[in-house]
């Protein structure tokens, strides 16, 4: 019949769906932990309101590069947080499980 098929069918889609909701919370997660860390960046308030944009490329086993799209005015801000990229690259954001590498852009800004 063909009933059968379509019903079979939105099943099969209702579990593809169910199953990407499930991988887009692992993925969550990842990148909650990754900002986590992030946040640890000890800006100092002496440099409030300088701003780094930088753009993380994070491989399966946590290790990472980075790249400054857009540097800060401040030379003393911006080698402060490649120092502090520097150090978190020997550690690494620990191992994901997705098939390639995150690319994420992040705004680095010191607050008072």
């Amino acid at each position: 019949r063909p009933s059968t098929p379509t019903a079979s069918a939105k099943r099969t889609g209702e579990r593809s769906i169910r199953k990407a909701a499930v991988e887009r919370g692992i993925e969550n997660r990842y990148l909650a932990k990754v900002e986590r860390l992030l946040r640890g960046w000890p800006a100092q308030a002496n440099f409030a309101g300088e701003e780094i944009d930088v753009i993380l490329t994070i491989r399966n086993d946590g290790s990472f590069d980075y790249r400054i799209v857009r540097r800060s005015n401040n030379e003393e801000f911006n080698h402060a947080l490649e120092s502090y990229l520097r150090q978190l690259q020997r550690i690494g954001f620990g191992p994901h499980n997705r098939s390639r590498p995150y690319e994420i852009e992040v705004k680095f800004v010191a607050h008072e």
